[in-house]
C-alpha cells in the first residue's frame, strides 16, 4: 500500500528481497542463508536517494555496505534476544538512520535513539452486515502459529457453548511459513465443536461482515496488529488480550474489550460479555478510532513525510539540486 502511494507521487521503487527464512526458532540452514545473503546484498546494493528497510535482519548488510545516502528503518516488530538487539542498535548508529515505529511496544528494544511512532492504517473495510440465522458469530483471523492464540480461542469456545449453544465459531487463516503441526492440534480441540475453517482468505471486509465479534488473543510480542484496525473500520467489536501493542489501540470498554489475565477461562468471559446489548456503542465508537487515528491515508502520510524529509536531508548534505526526483530502494525480509 505504501509502494502504491510512493508510485502515485511518481517516486520509482527498487526492491529487494532478503529470505524468506522459517519462523520462530531458526533452523541451521536459514543461519547460513542469512549469512550469506548478508554478504551478497552489502555488495549489491542500488544506486538510489534512500534506503527504506522494512525488517531488521536487513541492517546489519547496509551498515557493512556504509552507504553515503539517508536510510529509514520501519520497527514493525520486538527484537527479544541480547544478539539481535546489539547488533540492529550497532547497525542504526553506524547508518546514522531515521526510524519509525508501528508502536511504542516494538521500539521499547530501540532504548534511547530517536524513533517517531507511526501507528498503521486500515482501509474501510464497511459491509452491509450479514445475516447471522439466529446464532453469534465469533471468528479469529490471521495466521495460524501458537503466538496468535487459536488453541485458547478453541478452550474459550468450549467454555462457551454450553451457556450460549447458539455460538458459531470461525478460524480464518493459514499457518503459511509456520509449523503446520500446530494448526493440527487446533483442529484436533476443536472436533465436535461448531468451529469453521476457512483457509486463508483476502477479502478481510467480508470475512468481517459475517463477524459479531474478532478475537484476538495474540501472545505477549504481538505489536499493533492491522486485523484490529481492519475490525474498527468495519465497526466490528474486538475482544483481545492486552499483548504487546494492542493496549495503546484498543481503550477497554471504549472501542473494545481487553482481557484481564489472558486465558481461555477470561476470553470465554471477555467475550460473553461482549455479547450484551450494550456493545452496540463500542461498534461506534470503534468506527471513530478508525476515522480519527487509523485509516490507510493518514499512515501514508505520515510515512511519504517522513520519506521526503529523509530524502531532502540527504540532498542537503550532498549538495543536490533540491528539485532532483528521489528514487528509494525498499529491502524486506521476510520471515
Amino acid at each position: 500500500m505504501l509502494v502504491r502511494r510512493l508510485r502515485e507521487l511518481e517516486i520509482p521503487i527498487q526492491p529487494i528481497n532478503c529470505g524468506p527464512y522459517y519462523a520462530g526458532s531458526k533452523r541451521a540452514g536459514d543461519v547460513v542463508r542469512f549469512i550469506r545473503d548478508t554478504a551478497q546484498l552489502a555488495n549489491r546494493l542500488p544506486s538510489a536517494d534512500l534506503i527504506y528497510i522494512n525488517g531488521p535482519r536487513l541492517l546489519p548488510a547496509v551498515a557493512l555496505a556504509r552507504p553515503r545516502i539517508p536510510v529509514l528503518f520501519h520497527a514493525h516488530s520486538l527484537l527479544d534476544r541480547g544478539y539481535s538487539i546489539r547488533l540492529a542498535t550497532w547497525s542504526l548508529r553506524t547508518l546514522r538512520a531515521t526510524v519509525v515505529a508501528s508502536c511504542r511496544f516494538v521500539s521499547t528494544w530501540i532504548g534511547d535513539y530517536p524513533t517517531r511512532v507511526i501507528y498503521n492504517g486500515a482501509r474501510d473495510c464497511r459491509r452491509d452486515r450479514l445475516p447471522g440465522a439466529g446464532s453469534w458469530r465469533i471468528g479469529l483471523l490471521g495466521r495460524i502459529a501458537p503466538e496468535k492464540g487459536q488453541l485458547d480461542f478453541v478452550r474459550a469456545a468450549r467454555i462457551l457453548l454450553p451457556e450460549l449453544p447458539e455460538c458459531r465459531f470461525i478460524i480464518c487463516g493459514a499457518p503459511l511459513f509456520s509449523d503446520p503441526s500446530y494448526e493440527n492440534l487446533v483442529r484436533k480441540e476443536a472436533e465436535g465443536l461448531p468451529f469453521e475453517f476457512t483457509g486463508w482468505r483476502d477479502d478481510v471486509a467480508e470475512v468481517l461482515a459475517g463477524l459479531d465479534i474478532l478475537v484476538v488473543p495474540s501472545q505477549a510480542h504481538e505489536g499493533s496488529t492491522r486485523v484490529i484496525l481492519e475490525a474498527f473500520s468495519a465497526g466490528s467489536v474486538v475482544v483481545a488480550y492486552p499483548s504487546g501493542g494492542i493496549p495503546e489501540i484498543i481503550d477497554d470498554g471504549i472501542n473494545g474489550f481487553l482481557v484481564p489475565n489472558p486465558s481461555p477461562e477470561s476470553l470465554a468471559a471477555r467475550i460473553r460479555h461482549a455479547l450484551t446489548p450494550g456493545a452496540e456503542s463500542i461498534r461506534v465508537n470503534a468506527r471513530a478510532a478508525w476515522q480519527q487515528r487509523f485509516t490507510l491515508e493518514r499512515y501514508q502520510d505520515e510515512v511519504c513525510e517522513v520519506l521526503e524529509d529523509c530524502v531532502r536531508s540527504g540532498n542537503r548534505a550532498n549538495n543536490t539540486a533540491a528539485s532532483k526526483a528521489p528514487t528509494a530502494a525498499r529491502l524486506s525480509g521476510n520471515g
